[in-house]
């Protein structure tokens, strides 16, 4: 197994791992710091496809009953999908341009 292939740190993320994997994996996450950020995009890129509805079944399973199983997650999620809605109305012209 290497630890540096995307599809293992999804499956991770998801709760695929074999239990050799997760170990390797748990190891190198304090101590590598290119994994840590792989992990944060993939937790990115695993939210945009459930927002889009793009995960296949057994993924979009794993990602509501394991991955929104942490807090700040579920608060990500909350905040991606505030702005992509935000987004969806503004390009419709539903609401006003918001200057910070």
């Amino acid at each position: 197994m290497c630890v540096d292939d995307p599809d293992i740190t999804r499956r991770f993320l998801l709760g695929a791992v074999t239990d050799d994997e997760c170990e390797q994996l748990q190891d190198r996450f304090f101590t590598d710091d290119s994994l840590f950020d792989d992990m944060l995009l993939m937790e990115d890129q695993l939210t945009d496809e459930y927002l889009f509805a793009v995960l296949s079944a057994e993924d979009l399973a794993r990602f509501e009953s394991y991955f929104l199983v942490a807090p700040q997650r579920r608060e990500k999620l909350r905040v991606a999908q505030a702005l992509r809605e935000y987004t969806v109305q503004r390009k419709l012209g539903r609401l006003p341009y918001i200057r910070a």
